[in-house]
């Protein structure tokens, strides 16, 4: 449960970090000084990190979160989550640190409240995406060390992507029960059709009957 006492506790280390955007991140190449060698003179990045590696930097007054991090994929510059296209949040489970850039604040992403009285007859579920489900998703990272599973094809077999949104969901479900029990889509996406309790969500369609 993320209360106050987990988040943000005056006797331990905090336990999760919460960030708006991922100015907390910045990329080191191999070259650079290593802020945080204890040697003197510092040895560069790459003595530790052979290939860069990207600082990770922020405080309380209560505690620290300093290191370096692998970010997979991300691009070697500042804010290497938030400037790809499409990305609303990430969550590093390592760190126990998740982040949401400013995509995740658009319009798109309405409230559930706002989404539910817009939906009609023939909406697709996964395509009703609001700020919550994204706010789910992330925590099922962040809470339960959930990761995004690989997605299979409504045969089994695997495809390229992760089992997000309806139809991938259900395909996981029915084929990898297990895995489907760790992918936070899935929870997210049943959380907000219980919500949007006006329609039935049975085939991820909104429906009357």
């Amino acid at each position: 449960m993320l209360d106050n006492l987990n988040y943000n506790n005056p006797i331990v280390a905090r336990r999760y970090w919460l960030f708006c955007g991922d100015d907390w991140v910045q990329w080191k190449d191999p070259t650079d000084e290593d802020e945080l060698d204890t040697q003197i003179p510092k040895r560069k990045v790459g003595a530790v990190h052979a290939g860069g590696s990207f600082l990770v930097k922020a405080y309380t007054p209560m505690t620290s979160l300093v290191g370096y991090l692998d970010i997979r994929n991300a691009p070697h510059q500042p804010n290497p989550m938030c400037r790809q296209p499409g990305v609303t949040a990430s969550t590093f489970r390592r760190v126990r640190a998740t982040t949401f850039c400013d995509l995740a604040f658009d319009p798109q992403y309405k409230t559930l409240q706002e989404t539910k009285i817009q939906i009609q007859p023939g909406d697709r579920l996964d395509r009703k995406i609001t700020l919550a489900h994204l706010w789910i998703h992330e925590w099922g990272h962040l809470l339960n060390q959930f990761e995004d599973e690989p997605a299979v094809d409504s045969s089994g077999h695997p495809i390229a992507g992760d089992a997000n949104g309806w139809e991938r969901a259900v395909n996981l479900a029915r084929f990898e029960v297990d895995r489907a029990r760790g992918a936070p889509d899935l929870y997210a996406l049943f959380a907000t059709a219980v919500f949007f309790d006006n329609y039935g969500w049975g085939s991820g369609v909104a429906e009357t009957d």
